[in-house]
């Protein structure tokens, strides 16, 4: 399957939503929150997508049958309570890595090299970091 751009972001979001779903509340990348943010307490996450290179992914074809290859890093922030303890930072890490590690989404998003990584204090929260490679095709 291929995927354009709007749609593969689409797809990304849609996998976080699923296993975030109960875990706090998300701020969207360059999407305004209503009310106060981040909570005053509790988990909070900030989900942000960003491409990179895209390239041609097959020689040949006629417009409308050529293959390009679109590749880029999907971060989740994860912010938690100060004091909770880095098992409070590894479960909420893991469920994140859980949703995207050897996953390929319907539309065919792939995810690679997923890591989990203990940021450390971050104001007045700790900062956990999941990080995700992924890559899609789409045809034009």
């Amino acid at each position: 399957m291929t995927l354009a751009r709007p749609a593969a972001a689409k797809e990304m979001r849609g996998l976080f939503d699923t296993a975030w779903a109960s875990a706090g509340p998300v701020k969207y990348d360059n999407v305004a929150v209503p009310g106060t943010f981040p909570p005053a307490s509790g988990p909070w996450a900030r989900l942000v997508i960003r491409h990179g290179d895209r390239a041609r992914a097959a020689i040949g074809g006629a417009a409308g049958n050529r293959r390009f290859r679109s590749t880029g890093t999907l971060i989740v922030q994860i912010f938690q309570d100060p004091g909770a303890g880095l098992s409070g930072a590894t479960d909420l890490g893991t469920i994140v890595r859980d949703a995207f590690e050897g996953v390929t989404s319907v539309g065919g998003v792939e995810f690679r090299e997923v890591s989990v990584n203990e940021i450390g204090e971050d104001g007045d929260h700790f900062q956990t970091n999941v990080t995700a490679f992924f890559e899609y095709d789409e045809i034009r």
